[in-house]
């Protein structure tokens, strides 16, 4: 099996961070957006407040350039748009480098590497790619994921591509059986499945 190595960056398309030393922006806030159910990334804690990975980096940039971060709530597609109409300054959310969003969108620096891989029941025959035939394999709608799985759809014989808003609403699918298996980034789903122990990378 193929997968496309990603590179993880931080969105930016009203403003640009800097890591060295620190410059002055007209405004004093950076307007954030971020998809709230994707850990270890970014996710938000029993007071609302978000924490993860991304969150501490974009705080971090922010601090740097003498700002402070306001983080907005939003849908994983939702982001693309936010930075487009300056809604937002950036967006964090794991979000992959392809040539289609660099029509509209400006990244970062890569900051971080990681593959796609299959996940599925721990219980269930499904070990490679192979093994999808005939099956119902769910998605996060807009993620490479599914842009992956749609694109292989008809040459692996995949039965549905089924697409979902939030990564929990797809594992708790591929959970109770509604979906057959999942197509997502590694590290997001193992860490994940430190709580939900019924489920498993296959590959």
């Amino acid at each position: 099996m193929s997968f496309t190595r990603r590179n993880l960056l931080l969105l930016a398309a009203a403003i640009g961070i800097a890591a060295g030393p620190a410059t002055a922006y007209a405004q004093e806030t950076l307007n954030v957006g971020a998809y709230p159910t994707n850990p270890p990334f970014e996710y938000k804690n029993e007071s609302g407040t978000f924490e993860g990975f991304e969150v501490d980096i974009v705080n971090e940039a922010a601090k740097r350039i003498g700002m402070t971060t306001e983080i907005a709530d939003l849908g994983f597609q939702a982001l693309f748009a936010a930075t487009t109409s300056k809604r937002i300054d950036v967006a964090i959310s794991s979000i992959t480098i392809t040539p289609e969003r660099l029509k509209s969108q400006a990244f970062s620096q890569p900051y971080y590497d990681s593959d796609m891989g299959i996940a599925a029941k721990a219980d269930s025959p499904i070990k490679a790619e192979a093994d999808l035939k005939g099956k119902i394999i769910g998605v996060l709608s807009g993620s490479t994921g599914e842009a992956w799985t749609k694109q292989h759809q008809e040459a692996g014989g995949f039965s549905e591509v089924k697409g979902y808003d939030t990564q929990q609403n797809l594992l708790l699918d591929l959970s109770a059986g509604r979906v057959d298996a999942a197509v997502s980034d590694i590290p997001g789903l193992e860490y994940s499945f430190t709580r939900m122990k019924d489920l498993a990378v296959k590959e």
